[in-house]
């Protein structure tokens, strides 16, 4: 009995959570808890509530109860993972996602998640934002990705941020860090700013995205998308949509940076809607068919299709396979 009636107030919460209420959500998922603390689905979700919040110690220890609770719980990994990756716990997250994997070696959240925590680790620190962007850059590039995880052209590229003199010397010796910054300066050259109209709420900010999108007004189109997020930074739809944007800008690096925000907040949330997961796949896959990477866009069509079928991606994901094949012939 006490059962049912906590699964009252964990509907509440799920309602709540919809509404991004996530202290309120947090209030009814404390009440079922109280009512039935064995039913590990109340922690897993009071954990995404506040993940949500940022309040990271307070997601793990609730991820932590809802696995101890049952071993086999699979999305009490995947939150256990998320909230230990906040907190710099990166080899514990690992290892968290891993687990979610060896229950369920089909679940997308956990290899996004682990192919993420192994593309960092060959990460270079950068001081400045401007170091950043170009290390984001060429590891977000297949064929930089792979000249970076050379250890000596890494470090060129890295001296280089520091005594740019040296540039036009390593360019010399090795061609392939001119390539580099020839890549790099395709994504991340500025962007004219432009004047926008005042929007007072995230649904204005939204439309008025979507309207200069349709006018091909792309610089705006982001404008307006970046307002949205500052009203709402857990939409995942605007992500979304600003990499549709950079795809038709042709800047693949950031669009494939806006479809990873886009996933990593759908799989925080307790609302599934498979259209637009399939959307996020779609466009994924769509990047990298531009980057003839068509192994990850056969994959990403494929989770698109499982999401929702779609007589497009089907198509799309045709033409991957016999992309991938030539590839393999070549």
């Amino acid at each position: 009995m006490d059962h049912e009636q906590a699964k009252i107030f964990k509907d509440k919460g799920n309602q709540a959570f919809s509404a991004k209420n996530y202290k309120e959500a947090i209030e009814h998922y404390t009440t079922a808890i109280s009512l039935y603390p064995e039913d590990p689905v109340f922690y897993s979700n009071r954990s995404a509530c506040h993940a949500n919040l940022q309040e990271y110690q307070e997601a793990l220890e609730n991820a932590e109860i809802a696995v101890a609770l049952n071993p086999n719980f699979v999305r009490g990994y995947t939150r256990k993972g998320l909230a230990e990756y906040h907190l710099d716990k990166t080899d514990e997250a690992e290892e968290s996602y891993k687990k979610a994997l060896e229950l369920d070696p089909t679940n997308a959240d956990a290899k996004e998640w682990l192919e993420r925590i192994e593309k960092e680790r060959t990460e270079i620190p950068g001081s400045d934002i401007d170091t950043q962007n170009l290390i984001i850059k060429l590891l977000s590039n297949p064929k930089t990705e792979k000249y970076m995880r050379e250890a000596e052209f890494a470090k060129k590229i890295l001296d280089i941020t520091v005594n740019p003199d040296n540039q036009e010397a390593y360019m010399q010796e090795d061609p392939r860090i001119k390539e580099a910054f020839e890549i790099y300066a395709e994504d991340f050259d500025e962007e004219p700013e432009k004047p926008i109209a005042e929007v007072k709420n995230f649904e204005e900010a939204k439309k008025a995205g979507n309207e200069a999108f349709g006018r091909k007004e792309y610089a705006e189109a982001i404008c307006y998308y970046d307002k949205a997020i500052e009203f709402d930074p857990n939409d995942y739809i605007v992500h979304n949509n600003k990499a549709t944007v950079y795809f038709e800008m042709k800047k693949l690096a950031r669009a494939m940076l806006e479809a990873d925000m886009a996933l990593e907040i759908y799989n925080t949330i307790n609302k599934p809607d498979s259209v637009k997961l399939a959307k996020i796949y779609c466009r994924k896959g769509k990047i990298y068919d531009e980057w003839e990477e068509f192994e990850r866009s056969v994959e990403n069509y494929e989770l698109s299709l499982k999401a929702e079928k779609d007589p497009t991606v089907e198509d799309l994901l045709k033409k991957a396979q016999v992309a991938l094949e030539k590839q393999k012939k070549a």
